[in-house]
C-alpha cells in the first residue's frame, strides 16, 4: 500500500474524530435553557488552600511555576435525580446544613443529562 494513502486516511480519520467530538460537545453543552428548581444540600466539602506547580516552557528553558489555590467551600446539591457541586462563600457555607432546601437556577445537558448549577436564587430555608 502506498504510504501517502495511509497518511491521508490517518489525517482524514483524525479530522473527522475531532469534528465529531466538537459537535457532540456543542450539542450537549451550548445554548441550554436555564431552569429554576429546588435543590437539597446533600453534603458539604472544604478544600484547604494549597500550592500547585505547573511546568512551563519559557524562552527555551523549562521552569516550574507555583500557583496558589485558595480555600474553597463547596456544597453538593441534588436537583431531581442529578447532583452537582457549587462553590459558596464561607458565610453561606456556615449557615447551610445537610437536607436544607435551596432554590437554584441550573442547566441540564442534552445528551449526558449532567447538571450545571448557574446560581443560587434564594437563601437557605429550613
Amino acid at each position: 500500500m502506498n504510504p501517502m494513502v495511509v497518511w491521508k486516511v490517518i489525517y482524514i480519520t483524525t479530522l473527522v474524530g475531532i469534528f465529531l467530538y466538537v459537535a457532540f460537545w456543542a450539542i450537549d453543552t451550548k445554548i441550554l435553557a436555564s431552569q429554576v428548581g429546588d435543590a437539597t444540600v446533600v453534603d458539604k466539602e472544604y478544600r484547604k488552600a494549597a500550592t500547585t506547580y505547573r511546568t512551563e516552557q519559557v524562552g527555551g528553558t523549562t521552569r516550574v511555576i507555583p500557583y496558589a489555590t485558595p480555600e474553597t467551600y463547596i456544597l453538593k446539591l441534588r436537583v431531581g435525580s442529578g447532583e452537582a457541586l457549587w462553590p459558596v462563600p464561607k458565610e453561606f457555607y456556615d449557615r447551610a446544613r445537610v437536607d436544607d432546601q435551596l432554590r437554584v437556577r441550573y442547566e441540564k445537558r442534552r445528551i449526558t443529562g449532567s447538571l450545571k448549577i448557574v446560581s443560587i436564587e434564594t437563601e437557605v430555608t429550613k
